[in-house]
Parts: C-alpha cells; structure tokens; sequence
C-alpha cells in the first residue's frame, strides 16, 4: 500500500505590491511536500494564462496580473478559484479544510 501524501494547509492569499499575489503556503522551515505543492500550482498557473507572471518560492508563490486590465479583488477571486477548482487536483487531494 502507497504511504499516503502529507496533508498541506490551505494557503493564505495576500496582496503583493499594486498588481501581485502572493500564495502562501504553512510550513515551518523547509518542506518537501510543501516546495512540490508550491511548484505544481505554479506550473498550472503559468499554463493557464491567466498571469503576466508566476514566481515561486520554498512555500510560497507570487503571480503578477496587469491591474489596468483586472482588479486586485476580480484577480484573487481567480486565484482562489483555481485552488478551488483544483487547478492542481494533486494539490487540492492534499489540501485541509
């Protein structure tokens, strides 16, 4: 039987500067399952389009958006949709409530 994944908190989302986000994942120092989680939303993120940028971090990432074009609000609904949504269903399985 495959050793079940650790489960990671649900991230905070915070603004970052006049036109980012930043994800922020729970760890206390550095955690592989964390640093994985982080790079898989990336990666969905950078294929959906949806962002100038994607950065990411040990536990945490930050997308960039172009505020003429969406407000601070509209993008981090967007954001928390695709966790929502699971914009990484291997991320969203790991995920606490």
């Amino acid at each position: 039987m495959p050793a079940a994944k650790p489960v990671i908190k649900q991230p905070t989302i915070s603004p970052y500067g006049d036109h980012g986000l930043r994800v922020q994942f729970a760890a206390d120092g550095f955690s592989q399952p964390v640093n994985d989680a982080v790079h898989e939303l990336a990666a969905k993120l950078k294929e959906s389009g949806n962002w100038i940028d994607v950065m990411t971090g040990y536990d945490s990432l930050v997308v960039t958006f172009d505020s003429a074009q969406i407000h601070m609000m509209d993008a981090k609904r967007r954001l928390e949709d695709s966790l929502i949504r699971g914009a990484s269903s291997g991320i969203k399985s790991r995920l606490s409530k």
